[in-house]
C-alpha cells in the first residue's frame, strides 16, 4: 500500500472491474506501478494509458451509443447547425399543440374583432333609435318660445347670456349722429327685456345687467344682458373665455336719414351651450333672440300705437337623411382591441420561455452549447411563424367578415405589416421579460401589467386624435416626450393605428358635428403625411405635425433590435459573464484552448492570478485526499474558487459565500460523490463548473482540447426532457447541439436503455423510470470528460434506481469519464463513488474514499448496542466495567433502557463482546453493525 494501489476484494462489486478491461488498472500516479485485486503487479507506460483511452472511447461508441460519432465542425457550422434544431423543435412543438396554436392564431383575433363589432351594432341599433325620434319630430311644429338665461358649464361659476354694443358713432355725421343717438339702442335692448320676460312666463330670462370694458372679467353667476364697448372687444372676451358668453349683438351704424336699425348676432358655437341637428351650426335660440330684437325694434319705435307687436313663429325641422352606418366605435374603441388580438401570443410566449427556465431545460440547452442569442433569434423566429398567422387572420375578418372601414378602405399591406411588426417587437418585449422573471408566475403577471398599460394609452391617448395628435404639437409638449415614447412598442403601433383611422375613417368636424371624408390608406400613405384638413387645430390655429408613419413602423423594428439585445445580455449578466470574462485564448475560441507550461487545457472563468505550483495537498486545509490511485493527471483542475451572493435590501446589504476559496482536481474514471447539508454550496459549485454561473475569482481548468460543451455532459434533478418531442427526436436534438453526427436514427443508443419499443412515443407519456434513463443518455452523447448527475435516482422506485445505477456503472465503465454525482442517499454514494467530498459553508470539511473518511474521522469499525430491557440499574455497572477494562470505546448513544458504543479497533470489538456474552444475566440483547458514511456525515455536518 506504500509504493502501489490496492483494490481490495471487500469492496462494493459496483467498483470492481474485470482484468481484460483496460480502464480496469488503477495506475500509481508516483511510481507507475498497479496492482489489480490484490494479486497481478505490473507497469504501464504512459504510451499505453494513451491506447487504452482511446480503446475505451471507440467501445463507448459502438456499444452504448454505436451510431454516434464526434463531428468536427467549425464554430460556424456549429452555430448554423444549432440554430436549425432549435427552430426544428419549435416548430413541433406548435405543430403538436394543436389547440393552443389555433387559439393564439385564429381564436383570439377573431373574439376582439367580434367585440369591436357588437359594439358597433349597439352602437348603430341606438343611433337609429334617436334618428327615429328626430324624424318624427320633423313632423310636428313648435311653437318659438323666449330666450331663457345661460347655464354655467363645468368649471365656471358664471355665464353671460346676452353682450350687446352700440354702433362707432365716430364715422357718422354730426347730423346722423344726433339722429342714431345712444338712447336709442339702450331703449331696444330694454324693451327686448321686457318682452321676453313677458313671454318666458315665470320662466328665467335674462335681466339688465352691468357694463364690462376689461377683458379680465369673470362672471360669478349667470348673468343676463350685459353691455360692452364694441365688436372687437366681443371677439377678444370670447377668444379669452371660452365657454362664457351665449350670445352677441353688435348694432351697426347707418348712413342714411332714413332710421334704419342694423345689427349682427355673434352665436357661440360650443357644444357646452347647444345641440344641433344635422349639419345646422345654429339652434333655436338664435331664432328666439332674432325674433325678440324684431319685436323690441318695433315697439320702441312705435311708443304710441295702440296696438303692440307680437311677432309668433313656428317652426319645424326638415327631414334628415342619415347614413346607413354612422358608428365610429371602431375609430374610436378599435386600438384598444386591435392591441388585444395579440395578448394571448405574448404571454404565451412569456409561459413558454420561463416554464423552459423552471424546468431546467433551457439550463440543459446552455450546458449543450446553445448561446443566448441563438436561442432568443430561433425564439423570435419560431414565434414570427404564430405572429403572421394571427395578422393575417385579423386583416382578412376584419376586411371581409368584419367588412371594418380601416381594413376596407386601407392597403393590404400597409395593415399586415403593421400588425406583423407589432407582434414582432411584442414578442421581443416577452422575451426580455422572461430574461428579468425565470419564474412563470411573477413573469405572466408582470406581461399582463404591460398589456394594461398598451390598452390604457390605446384607450385614453390614441382613441380620438385630438389627443393622439396633441403630443405632436410643439406649443403643448415636447418633442423630447413622444421620441422617448417610442421606445415602447404599443406607442409606435399607437401612433400607426392612429394614422390608419385618421385617414381611413376622417374627422369628426366639433363645429357641425359631421365627418370629413378621408381618403384611404394606400402604400404611399406609408411615407407620406396625414393630410391636414383631418389634423386637429388646437389654440391659437396651431396644426400638429406628426412624423409619416413608415416611422412608427421602423421604429418597431428598432424596438425588436432594443428588446432583444437587452434581454441577451440579461442573460449573460445573470449568468456573470461579461463580454470580455470569457476569454479563452486563440486559436480557436470555440474549443477553449489555452497552452500553458506544454499542457493543453481550457480555462474559464477566472479573474485573478492563480498559483500554478499548488497541490491538492496545500490546499486542504482539513483532509488531505488523495487522487484515486489509477489516475495520473485531472481532468478538470479547480483553485482558489470564489462566488459571493448579495442579499439584503439596498440600505442593508449581506454577503453570502456560497463557494469559499475551494479547491479540486477530479480524474479520469472516478465517481466523485458532492455530499452537503442543502445551502452549502453544492447547487452553486455545480452551476458554475457546468458553466452556468460565473465565479467571482478562481479558475476551471478542463485538461483535453475538446470543445467546452462537448466536454461537459449534465443530467440535472428535472429530466431534460421536451414533452412534444419523441426520444429518437431528443437524440437528433441533442446530438445536433453536441456536434455529433447520429447515424441509424439512434437504433443503438435506444437499444442500451431499452427504449427501442418506445423511442418514437411522445416523452409525455414515459414513466418516470424511462425519462430518466433516456435523460442520461442524452448527457452523455458527445462522450463527456466530465459527466455531472445531479440526484439521478431522486423519485424512482427501487427497480429503476437500480437499473439507473447500472447504468451509470456502464457509462463510468465504458468511457471512462469522471462522474461528479450530487445526492442525498448515502446509500448511493457507497454503491457508486470512488472518491467523497463533503461541502459545509461553501467549502470541502472532508474529502477522501470512503474507508479513508471512516477512518480519519473516528467513524470507521463498528457501532455495538446494548439493551437493558427495564433493568437500568445495570446499565451504570456495566459501563463502569467495561472502561475498567481498558477497552477503548466512546458511549455515542444513551438512553433509559440501552446505550451505543462506538468501537473503531478490531481487536476491541472481539474483548467487548466477550465481555457482553459473560454478562447476558445482566443484559437483554446486543447487536453489532459497521459505521455507514451516514455516520460521518452526521458527524461532519450534523450539527
Amino acid at each position: 500500500m506504500a509504493d502501489g494501489c490496492t483494490i481490495s476484494n471487500q469492496l462494493p462489486s459496483s467498483r470492481t472491474r474485470k482484468k481484460n478491461q483496460p480502464d480496469a488498472t488503477r495506475y500509481d500516479s508516483k511510481h507507475g506501478a498497479s496492482q489489480e485485486k490484490g494479486s497481478a503487479h505490473f507497469t504501464i507506460t504512459s504510451a499505453a494509458i494513451r491506447k487504452g483511452l482511446k480503446t475505451v472511447k471507440k467501445r463507448y461508441t459502438e456499444s452504448i451509443v454505436k451510431d454516434a460519432t464526434l463531428a468536427r465542425f467549425t464554430s460556424c457550422e456549429m452555430t448554423v447547425q444549432q440554430f436549425r434544431q432549435l427552430l426544428w423543435k419549435d416548430i413541433i412543438s406548435l405543430a403538436r399543440s394543436p389547440c393552443q396554436t389555433i387559439s393564439q392564431t385564429f381564436l383570439c383575433p377573431i373574439v376582439f374583432l367580434s367585440l369591436i363589432a357588437l359594439l358597433e351594432r349597439i352602437d348603430f341599433q341606438n343611433q337609429r333609435n334617436i334618428q327615429k325620434l328626430v324624424q318624427n319630430d320633423a313632423l310636428r311644429e313648435f311653437s318659438l318660445d323666449c330666450l331663457n338665461t345661460c347655464l354655467p358649464t363645468d368649471g365656471n361659476d358664471g355665464c353671460v347670456t346676452l353682450m350687446w354694443s352700440q354702433p362707432d358713432f365716430s364715422q357718422l355725421s354730426h347730423t346722423l349722429s344726433m339722429r342714431y343717438s345712444e338712447s336709442i339702442y339702450s331703449g331696444i335692448v330694454r324693451e327686448f327685456t321686457r318682452m321676453n320676460t313677458a313671454r318666458c312666463a315665470g320662466s328665467s330670462s335674462p335681466e339688465i345687467d352691468q357694463t364690462v370694458s376689461d377683458l379680465s372679467f369673470r362672471p360669478h353667476r349667470p348673468m343676463g344682458t350685459v353691455r360692452i364697448p364694441n365688436a372687437q372687444f366681443l371677439y377678444d372676451y370670447s377668444l379669452q373665455n371660452p365657454a362664457t358668453t351665449r350670445l352677441g349683438v353688435v348694432f351697426e351704424a347707418s348712413d342714411t336719414l332714413l332710421l334704419n336699425i342694423e345689427y349682427t348676432i355673434w352665436h357661440n358655437a360650443s357644444a357646452a351651450f347647444f345641440k344641433s341637428g344635422g349639419e345646422s351650426v345654429f339652434d333655436d335660440n338664435v331664432l328666439r333672440l332674432m325674433r325678440g330684437l324684431d319685436e323690441a325694434i318695433v315697439s320702441y319705435l312705435n311708443p304710441d300705437a295702440r296696438i303692440r307687436p307680437a311677432f309668433n313663429a313656428n317652426i319645424r325641422d326638415w327631414p334628415k337623411v342619415f347614413p346607413e352606418f354612422a358608428s365610429n366605435v371602431a375609430q374610436t374603441s378599435g386600438p384598444a382591441f386591435l392591441v388585444c388580438t395579440t395578448i394571448l401570443v405574448f404571454i404565451s410566449s412569456i409561459h413558454k420561455i420561463t416554464s423552459e427556465k423552471e424546468s431546467k431545460l433551457y439550463a440543459a440547452l446552455r450546458v449543450s452549447g446553445i448561446q443566448p442569442h441563438t436561442y432568443a433569434i430561433t425564439h423570435l423566429i419560431s414565434r414570427v411563424l404564430i405572429v403572421a398567422a394571427n395578422s393575417l387572420v385579423t386583416v382578412l375578418a376584419g376586411t371581409f367578415a368584419f367588412q371594418f372601414r380601416l381594413f376596407q378602405n386601407a392597403s393590404f399591406f400597409a395593415l399586415i405589416s403593421s400588425f406583423c411588426s407589432f407582434g414582432v417587437a411584442m414578442e421581443a418585449v416577452a422575451l426580455f421579460i422572461a430574461s428579468g422573471l425565470e419564474t412563470t408566475e411573477p413573469a405572466v403577471l408582470a406581461g399582463t401589467a404591460v398589456f394594461v398599460v398598451a390598452i390604457l394609452l390605446q384607450t385614453f391617448v390614441f382613441s380620438d386624435g385630438y389627443y393622439g395628435y396633441i403630443l405632436y404639437n410643439p406649443t403643448a409638449a415636447s418633442p423630447v416626450i413622444w421620441k422617448v415614447l417610442t421606445m415602447f412598442p404599443f406607442f409606435n403601433f399607437g401612433k400607426l393605428l392612429l394614422d390608419l383611422t385618421t385617414c381611413t375613417h376622417g374627422k369628426r368636424n366639433p363645429v357641425t358635428s359631421g365627418y370629413v371624408e378621408g381618403p384611404g390608406f394606400t402604400i404611399t400613405s406609408l411615407v407620406g403625411s396625414v393630410p391636414a384638413e383631418l389634423l386637429p387645430v388646437y389654440s391659437h390655429g396651431t396644426v400638429p405635425d406628426p412624423p409619416a408613419p413608415i416611422l412608427s413602423l421602423l421604429l418597431l423594428w428598432m424596438n425588436v433590435a432594443l428588446f432583444t439585445s437587452a434581454a441577451i445580455m440579461l442573460e449573460m449578466l445573470k449568468s456573470g459573464f461579461s463580454i470580455n470574462r470569457f476569454r479563452f485564448g486563440s486559436p480557436s475560441i470555440s474549443k477553449g484552448v489555452l497552452t500553458i507550461a506544454n499542457h493543453s487545457f481550457a480555462v474559464f472563468g477566472s479573474t485573478k492570478a492563480e498559483d500554478s505550483a499548488r497541490t491538492i495537498n496545500d490546499i486542504e486545509r482539513v483532509d488531505c485526499a488523495k487522487p484515486p490511485c489509477d489516475s495520473s493527471d485531472p481532468v478538470m483542475s479547480i483553485r482558489n474558487l470564489n462566488k459571493t451572493f448579495q442579499s439584503g435590501n439596498l440600505i442593508q446589504r449581506k454577503s453570502n459565500a456560497a463557494v469559499d476559496g475551494l479547491d479540486l482536481d477530479l480524474y479520469p474514471g472516478e465517481i466523485f460523490a458532492l455530499l452537503g447539508k442543502s445551502g452549502v454550496g453544492k447547487t452553486t459549485l455545480t452551476n458554475i463548473l457546468t458553466r452556468q454561473l460565473a465565479p467571482d475569482s478562481g479558475s476551471i481548468a478542463f485538461h483535453n482540447d475538446r470543445r467546452l460543451h462537448q466536454s461537459i455532459g449534465v443530467c440535472p434533478q428535472t429530466d431534460i426532457l421536451f414533452p412534444d418531442l419523441t426520444a429518437r427526436e431528443h437524440l437528433v436534438l441533442y446530438s445536433a447541439f453536441k456536434g455529433v453526427t447520429l447515424l441509424h436514427n439512434g437504433d443503438a443508443a435506444l437499444e442500451s436503455i431499452n427504449l427501442t419499443k418506445s423511442g418514437d412515443r411522445l416523452v409525455r407519456e414515459y414513466s418516470g423510470g424511462m425519462k430518466r434513463r433516456l435523460s442520461l443518455l442524452l448527457s452523455t452523447l458527445s462522450a463527456p470528460s466530465v459527466l455531472f448527475l445531479d440526484e439521478p435516482t431522486a423519485g424512482l422506485d427501487p427497480c429503476n434506481r437500480q437499473h439507473v445505477w447500472k447504468l451509470i456503472q456502464s457509462i463510468r465503465t465504458k468511457t471512462n469519464c469522471t462522474i461528479v454525482l450530487t445526492t442525498h442517499s448515502m446509500d448511493e454514494v457507497e454503491a457508486l463513488a470512488d472518491r467523497v467530498g463533503i461541502m459545509s459553508a461553501g467549502k470541502f470539511c472532508a474529502m477522501g474514499t470512503l474507508q479513508e473518511l471512516k477512518k480519519r474521522h473516528g467513524a470507521c469499525g463498528f457501532r455495538l448496542s446494548v439493551d437493558f430491557g427495564k433493568a437500568t440499574d445495570q446499565k451504570e455497572m456495566v459501563m463502569a466495567d467495561v472502561h475498567g477494562l481498558g477497552i477503548r470505546v466512546r458511549v455515542e448513544e444513551e438512553n433509559n433502557e440501552g446505550v451505543v458504543f462506538r468501537v473503531v479497533e478490531k481487536s476491541e470489538v472481539a474483548r467487548l463482546v466477550q465481555y457482553l456474552e459473560k454478562q447476558k444475566h445482566l443484559i437483554r440483547g446486543w447487536s453489532i453493525a459497521p459505521v455507514t458514511l451516514e455516520d460521518v456525515f452526521m458527524e461532519l455536518v450534523g450539527s
